[in-house]
């Protein structure tokens, strides 16, 4: 095909701590009709004209886009790929847009609309009714607000949303790791899919976010408020909020109007307590898939919006986990067991057409290799990788994952929180997870649909005979069980009850004393048991 996709228009400042601003998406143009001359290529796509020049003195003048190239380009260089676009010299979008110029861009430019099949492409029921829940509360902050969204129904589109139709002049947003980091600035980029024509959810005229990222912290506060001043929207961990000085953390608090906390129930940890604890808590708006920790710690706020999960497997945001249970109790031979399983299953899906993807979860880096050594040996064609934090070849594996070149991932813990592969659908428990909110951050990675393809149901491959779980989980591993059903019910149940829990504070009619942390005291209960040997 005669066709040549054009680079992305954008300016990007900073080293470390970046500042980017996206103008203009990627276009793709037909290279059918071409002008060559000895300097230059001129495509003509519906009238419009293209300049591909290798010299930027010399470019054809009637052109609306100019693009630069490493070298004198042909036509045939450009479907060849042989010719690297290195910037735009003409654009009618080029110009450099303040904060504020943004940020009036997005007046009457958000539409609500509602996905209805695949013919209407929208925003999903959950969606809308948690960014109503987040508009409602922008009116009426009184406390922190907490929105359940499931793993997989769209929690960062509707970030974004809540961004755009709230008009929030100064967004900071935080994450727990370097990976979430790196692929929430990807999505606020470009918006992710609210601007693409199809969905027509912004408007042509709304400009993208100047986006911010924090890497490291900065060298005074002075830096620190002149980088925030220049974004509309500043990412990063809260590690690094953490280990900055007072008087930059002082910034962070003074500076923005709006706080969204993505993995929220990460938030009670100790490094995320102490800012948090310092921001105004009407202004502070919590994301999570799993509102709750296995430490028995809750998290503050009221919940505004909970969208159960079983009610997103019945919407059809889920798609049927099949359970492929093996039963091994030789521990040296059920990760062969296990891997051996999890392989025939995925050469199926590849047979049947699906691009499926395969994550083998181990709990520590030394299992990993054993377990990366194991599938190198059985499967060394569908490209084996290993990825944990501190790997020597992490981001050159992080790479071959998102190109989708490695069809197997041996993990430590990881890709389960926010992680974004629709492709990944056989799970190999190697290890099993014993906490049930990270279990259901890693099922729901797997059971999501896509807007894009027909990905096929999900797979679990775990060991029956591993007793190394605890009894809130037992069920999920028995044969033939509904895992479904299971894993919403277990949910569901513990979202209750935190909103239990919250309304029990609110009817304290004096309030609860500031000083004492209620959501830690835990009254000691003891029963006395009696066994009578009579009918009396």
């Amino acid at each position: 095909m005669d066709e040549y996709t054009l680079i992305e228009l954008s300016w990007r400042k900073g080293v470390k701590n970046i500042i980017c601003h996206l103008l203009a998406s990627r276009k793709t143009i037909s290279l059918r009709e071409v002008v060559e001359t000895r300097s230059y290529v001129v495509a003509i796509d519906d009238g419009t004209r293209y300049c591909f020049t290798g010299n930027p003195s010399i470019i054809d003048v009637d052109s609306q886009y100019v693009v630069l190239t490493d070298r004198t380009p042909t036509k045939q260089k450009l479907l060849d790929g042989a010719v690297k676009q290195k910037r735009w010299l003409r654009h009618p979008l080029m110009a450099e847009h303040t904060p504020e110029d943004v940020l009036n861009s997005w007046t009457n430019q958000f539409f609500y609309k509602e996905e209805v099949g695949e013919e209407h492409p929208g925003l999903r029921k959950p969606q809308l009714g948690a960014l109503h829940a987040v508009l409602g509360h922008f009116l009426s902050p009184s406390d922190v607000a907490t929105v359940v969204l499931p793993t997989g129904t769209g929690k960062t589109e509707t970030m974004l949303s809540s961004m755009v139709a709230g008009k929030c002049r100064k967004l900071l947003i935080t994450v727990p790791s370097s990976a979430l980091r790196n692929q929430m600035y990807g999505k606020f980029k470009n918006l992710g899919v609210l601007k693409e024509p199809k969905f027509g959810i912004v408007g042509k005229d709304a400009l993208f976010p100047i986006v911010g990222v924090v890497n490291t912290t900065f060298g005074n506060a002075e830096e620190l408020s002149a980088f925030i001043a220049q974004c509309n929207v500043v990412i990063t961990t809260m590690q690094i909020i953490d280990s900055a000085p007072r008087e930059q953390q002082d910034v962070y608090v003074n500076a923005f109007t709006n706080v969204f906390v993505d993995e929220a129930h990460h938030i009670v940890a100790a490094s995320w307590r102490k800012f948090a604890d310092r921001f105004p808590k009407n202004r502070l708006i919590q994301f999570t898939a799993t509102p709750f920790r296995n430490d028995g710690q809750r998290l503050e706020g009221k919940i505004i919006f909970n969208y159960p999960l079983k009610q997103a497997q019945e919407d059809g945001y889920y798609r049927t986990i099949n359970f492929l249970p093996i039963r091994e109790y030789d521990d040296e031979k059920a990760d062969r067991a296990i891997a051996v399983r999890a392989i025939d299953h995925l050469r199926a899906d590849l047979a049947a057409g699906h691009h499926h993807i395969l994550m083998a979860r181990c709990e520590s880096k030394s299992r990993a290799s054993v377990v990366y050594d194991l599938y190198q040996e059985l499967c060394p064609d569908l490209n084996p990788v290993v990825i944990y934090s501190g790997h020597p070849h992490y981001s050159e594996n992080y790479d071959k994952i998102f190109r989708r070149e490695a069809k197997v991932i041996v993990c430590v813990n990881m890709l389960g929180e926010g992680f974004d592969l629709p492709e990944l659908k056989i799970a190999a428990f190697h290890d099993i997870r014993k906490s049930l909110p990270v279990t259901l951050q890693f099922a729901g990675r797997f059971t999501r649909t896509s807007r894009d393809a027909d990905l096929g149901n999900a797979s679990f491959v775990a060991n029956l005979a591993d007793v190394a779980v605890q009894q809130e989980l037992d069920n999920l591993y028995e044969e033939d069980a509904d895992w479904n059903i299971l894993l919403a019910n277990a949910n569901d149940n513990r979202v209750e009850n935190q909103e239990e829990y919250k309304q029990l504070l609110d009817g304290f009619r004096n309030g609860v004393s500031s000083k004492i942390p209620v959501s830690s005291i835990y009254p000691k209960l003891s029963a006395v048991v009696y066994k009578n040997y009579t009918d009396t």
